[in-house]
């Protein structure tokens, strides 16, 4: 019988989240045609774990990994089997434990991938020549038996009620980790927006409040649940705002039964996949989120609620906050396009990430790369993952033990830096924005003008950005969740264009 080598475990992860199962599920997974050799997750010193490695793993034939360090003493020291190496969450944020174990990656190892994003991103990074080891997307799953519907409208009204939830209330959800980059506090600014237009829209937020920084900048965010909380209370919608620590499964699907549509205006930089979205649809809950990374593939535009536009800028990502606001009324204002966006979703989860569809698709790619003739040509970075590597490597490569043997992460010298800007341009949607009469302008940053200058209030990018005096003009006609003609606004499309590039305007989508 084969040999696979895992190592990570759900005793890395939370007990009973979503992570906790999917990586559990990996091992039961491969245990179901292969021996398997578990790497525990404990604190190794270098010569224990070189030790055990070197004792119990260099007779296996498939490591399925995303550390870098375990592949090199492997390969080190003769080993020709195969990897199916993970790419988690990291090419976004510079790759870096993809750049660490570079040099010990062969033609027949595979590259998992959870979304399309990644592997363009992948593409930029490595040469496409035959060399290198081939990218595969193979999405991450849920247990639909877990997230469902309850269909029973008693049921649900019973769970409305315990929630305090009117029979007219229009009721969002975001669930999830709320750090800076989920950008939790744009969805309450849309919620503050609908409700001063009169809308009886409600937001329960799902998860636990973290102060993570945005590394690569070096953003640090200071209490962000204190800031949170101002931002609620300051938009005068304390009652319309229920904050809740994480959930068990049991208790989130009641949550996603007792809503309407589920919400995700995520920025983060690790947003590979994101299962609470596919947990949403699975419990038959319209969708709408943002067109990043992993939710590009997974939300449906249309069929099973709306995905919003993205963009780079020369001052951080921008994303289309008028059509945020048209998603949320049109769901609102049709309840049939609910009901059969939210049908859509729950067929949509099942077929492309049920438990059955992840286990199938997860025991073919181990089959495949366990099977595959040994190839040992090595992979090439390209001009620009070259230099990239270089730019953010440190002398001596390839590196000396660490725990991880991780490249090292980029930090960038400003939101303009043109090598940031690369790499992370495939996550998302609009490469284009293009000013025509006809196009609906909006300002794309929560702030206001002083003197010569834009300063950003969003909680992401706390910056001030230069504006003339022309643009300062522009500005102050300009709304943040409502798009404004064009064709009202007498000024030049340079004028336009520099205020997009700044990334202080944005260009609005129809999402009719």
């Amino acid at each position: 019988m084969k040999t696979v080598l895992l190592t990570r475990h759900a005793a890395t992860e939370d007990a009973g989240s979503s992570l906790h199962w999917i990586f559990s599920g990996i091992e039961q997974i491969a245990a179901q045609n292969y021996n398997v050799i578990r790497l525990k997750p404990e604190p190794w010193s270098k010569r224990n774990l070189d030790k055990w490695l070197l004792q119990n793993t260099l007779e296996t034939d498939l490591l399925i990994t995303s550390n870098p360090y375990a592949l090199k003493v492997l390969r080190e020291n003769g080993w020709h089997g195969k990897t199916i190496f993970a790419a988690l969450g990291g090419f976004p944020r510079g790759a870096a434990n993809f750049r660490g174990a570079m040099p010990y990656l062969h033609q027949s190892d595979v590259i998992w991938f959870n979304s399309t994003a990644d592997i363009e991103i992948y593409k930029s990074l490595v040469v496409q020549n035959g060399t290198q080891p081939p990218a595969l997307c193979v999405p991450y799953g849920m247990d639909e038996k877990t997230f469902y519907p309850l269909n029973n409208q008693e049921i649900r009204q019973n769970l409305r009620s315990a929630w305090g939830f009117k029979p007219d209330d229009f009721v969002l959800v975001y669930a999830g980790r709320v750090t800076i980059e989920k950008n939790v506090h744009a969805i309450i600014e849309a919620v503050a927006e609908l409700t001063h237009l009169g809308y009886p829209v409600k937001l329960v937020i799902v998860g636990k409040i973290e102060d993570v920084p945005f590394r690569e900048f070096g953003m640090y965010p200071v209490n962000l649940e204190e800031k949170i909380n101002a931002l609620i209370e300051a938009s005068g919608i304390s009652e319309s705002v229920t904050i809740q620590e994480w959930q068990e499964s049991d208790e989130l699907n009641e949550v996603l039964n007792a809503v309407d549509a589920f919400i995700n205006l995520t920025l983060h930089h690790d947003e590979n996949f994101g299962l609470s979205q596919i947990e949403a649809m699975s419990a038959g809950l319209p969708i709408i989120g943002n067109a990043w990374g992993g939710l590009k593939d997974t939300i449906l535009d249309k069929r099973i609620g709306f995905s919003i536009d993205t963009w780079v800028t020369k001052n951080g990502i921008r994303f289309d906050t008028p059509a945020v606001i048209d998603a949320i009324k049109c769901l609102i204002e049709n309840k049939e396009l609910r009901e059969a966006q939210a049908q859509r979703a729950r067929e949509h989860a099942v077929a492309n990430y049920g438990i059955s569809c992840y286990r199938e698709q997860l025991s073919q790619l181990m089959e495949i790369v366990i099977n595959k003739p040994t190839q040992m040509a090595r992979p090439s970075f390209t001009p620009f993952g070259s230099r990239f590597h270089q730019r953010f490597v440190e002398t001596g490569y390839p590196m000396k033990y660490s725990k991880s043997a991780r490249a090292p992460d980029p930090v960038y010298d400003k939101l303009s830096d043109a090598d940031y800007r690369t790499l992370i341009r495939p996550y998302t949607s609009r490469t284009e924005l293009k000013i025509e009469q006809q196009s609906l302008l909006f300002q794309a940053m929560t702030g206001h003008l002083n003197g010569d200058f834009f300063l950003s209030q969003d909680l992401l990018y706390v910056i001030r950005i230069p504006v003339s005096r022309e643009e300062s003009d522009v500005i102050k006609q300009l709304s943040r969740w409502q798009g404004v003609p064009r064709k009202t606004l007498n000024y030049s499309d340079d004028i336009f264009t520099s205020l997009i590039q700044k990334g202080v305007m944005g260009i609005s989508k129809e999402i009719q």
